[in-house]
């Protein structure tokens, strides 16, 4: 007795995300009307972020800041969930600035540093040797330096069009100087370091500004060197100088624009942060522990760059507008759905007066301050006031 087998129906050929027509992605990206729901759906494959980069339109939603802890975790503001993206066991974050995350290959004999989309995964190497800066002026250090070393802390770095890179490097221990570099370059050109610490820089206008402690704001004019094709910065101009107070202390940080705290022994730090065509510097000040009456307050005030009379005006509201500031990474956003007008977003635990005041304890490192009442909040309910962080904004947009 014969038995007869039945013939078993082959099954359809699987399919592989990314075979995922563009107009079907089309369709899913209009339905998407969160930031956070563009990166997941770009997080999928390679041709899923291709089709994201074609079919993106002025009605996608913007990015919403991340808080970025460094360890490759991240929390989104907009919910408060966190989220992992995978570092690599030899990379170390050393701070962030818009989409992209500085960080260091800390493997033996591969002291490095490079720029990472971890959305995207494009990587830009940064060089890893610096010149010695030219020194002007009266107050430059005139110890001496190698012409060219890896001994050098990179403090911030900012990109700029066309693929150009500026950064402020500290050069052995020197004062800060303004440097830019194309990828690819295996050092960092020589910048000019006239005395100055600067405790932030930004990119407006076309031209770098770094601002001192004190307010002080310097444009950086850059040319490409002829011989090399580096790019150079062949002059510092300061172009505001911030109006000095007889009174007060350190001399050389004190300046009217801290008004009553002028008189006050107090840690200040200055941020630039471009806001609708405007450049603004946001100074946070924080009396010490020793102020008394002061001890337990700070304060934040916000000034508009007048480049045409070289003056900081202050500004009493931001009106719809929110700022983000550390000091890797500053960033000025419409409030829309998610935020509240005239607030500002801070969180830089790096800040000078926990070395010099140690018994600032009460000082909150972390948090929103509202411009209308004066107050200070949390950032988010999993944060604390003084939570190591800093700004991440996640987009896909190339370089």
């Amino acid at each position: 007795m014969g038995s007869s087998a039945s013939k078993v129906k082959e099954p359809p050929g699987s399919y592989c995300w990314s075979d995922l027509p563009l107009d079907l992605a089309g369709i899913i990206l209009l339905r998407l009307h969160t930031h956070a729901d563009h990166v997941r759906f770009c997080s999928v494959c390679r041709h899923w972020r291709y089709a994201a980069k074609l079919l993106h339109s002025p009605s996608s939603p913007p990015p919403l800041p991340w808080l970025n802890f460094r360890d490759g975790t991240f929390e989104r503001l907009a919910d408060g969930k966190r989220h992992g993206l995978r570092l690599e066991d030899y990379e170390q974050c050393r701070g962030s600035f818009d989409n992209w995350l500085l960080l260091e290959d800390v493997r033996a004999g591969r002291r490095s540093h490079y720029l990472k989309n971890p959305l995207t995964g494009d990587v830009v190497r940064l060089p890893g040797h610096c010149k010695e800066p030219v020194r002007r002026g009266g107050d430059v250090d005139a110890r001496v330096v190698p012409p060219s070393s890896t001994t050098f802390h990179l403090r911030k770095v900012v990109m700029c069009a066309n693929g150009l890179i500026a950064a402020k490097i500290s050069y052995h221990e020197l004062p800060d100087v303004v440097v830019f570099c194309w990828p690819g370059m295996s050092s960092w050109p020589a910048g000019i370091c006239n005395g100055t610490w600067y405790h932030d820089i930004a990119r407006y206008k076309g031209k770098m500004y770094a601002v001192s402690r004190r307010g002080d704001l310097y444009e950086h004019e850059l040319r490409r060197d002829t011989s090399t094709g580096e790019p150079v910065v062949t002059l510092v101009e300061r172009v505001i100088l911030a109006p000095l107070s007889a009174e007060g202390f350190p001399p050389e940080a004190v300046t009217t624009l801290d008004g009553p705290y002028a008189a006050v022994v107090c840690a200040r730090t200055c941020y630039l942060v471009v806001s609708r065509g405007k450049l603004l510097m946001v100074r946070w000040i924080v009396p010490s522990a020793s102020a008394r009456d002061w001890a337990d307050t700070m304060a934040f005030k916000v000034f508009e760059a007048d480049l045409e009379m070289s003056r900081w005006v202050q500004l009493e509201s931001l009106n719809d507008r929110v700022l983000f500031v550390s000091h890797d990474c500053c960033k000025a956003i419409s409030a829309g759905d998610h935020f509240r007008g005239d607030q500002i977003y801070f969180v830089d635990y790096g800040l000078e007066f926990w070395c010099i005041w140690p018994t600032c304890g009460k000082t909150s490192t972390c948090g929103v301050y509202d411009m209308r009442s004066n107050t200070i909040s949390p950032v988010s309910p999993r944060t604390t006031d003084q939570t190591k962080a800093a700004w991440f904004f996640p987009s896909i947009n190339e370089r």
